[in-house]
């Protein structure tokens, strides 16, 4: 017979290593698209340097001006009617002729408006999420999160029905 001690270190080294595994386990390839390329498709045709997209307007939170790897950077929190991004714009050397180019720190859906990859909609159960993308990395109560380090996408959910679509990716 197991001491209650001996039990409790046993059910925590299982909660540990079945965690680890959940988190070890590689994404399916629908879930590497959706991380990889959703920020592209929710934001297609947008001018994020001008402040536009779909129809919306978008407002600048805050901002600031920097430079990373000799690199001239401007980086704004924009946000719009479900909508909340962090993007860093790489800005054309002085005297020379460019448009900004935008890279995604982060990126979070909260209305239908915008459209997600994989035939993927905010109020699809939870069970429509795996059926497309697979297992998520590692679950929690209310998120998931698909997570191909040092980038994820994290899915939300209220009821069992998404609400919320976030991703993240490192910008060095």
């Amino acid at each position: 017979m197991l001491s209650k001690s001996r039990l409790v270190v046993a059910l925590a080294w299982l909660a540990l290593v079945t965690g680890a595994r959940a988190q070890d386990a590689a994404l399916s390839p629908a879930a590497m698209r959706f991380l990889r390329e959703g920020p592209a498709h929710v934001l297609a045709g947008c001018d994020l340097w001008r402040h536009r997209c779909r129809g919306t307007r978008l407002v600048v939170v805050d901002s600031d001006d920097g430079e990373s790897n000799d690199v001239r950077r401007h980086v704004e929190n924009l946000r719009g009617a479900g909508l909340s991004l962090g993007v860093t714009f790489e800005l054309p050397d002085p005297g020379k002729v460019g448009r900004p180019h935008p890279l995604i720190g982060r990126l979070e859906v909260t209305a239908s408006r915008w459209p997600l990859p994989a035939g993927l909609r905010l109020g699809d159960a939870s069970a429509v999420v795996v059926g497309k993308l697979g297992e998520p990395s590692v679950r929690d109560d209310a998120c998931w999160r698909y997570d191909q380090s040092p980038d994820s996408t994290s899915f939300c959910f209220e009821r069992d029905r998404l609400t919320l679509v976030q991703w993240e990716f490192f910008i060095d």
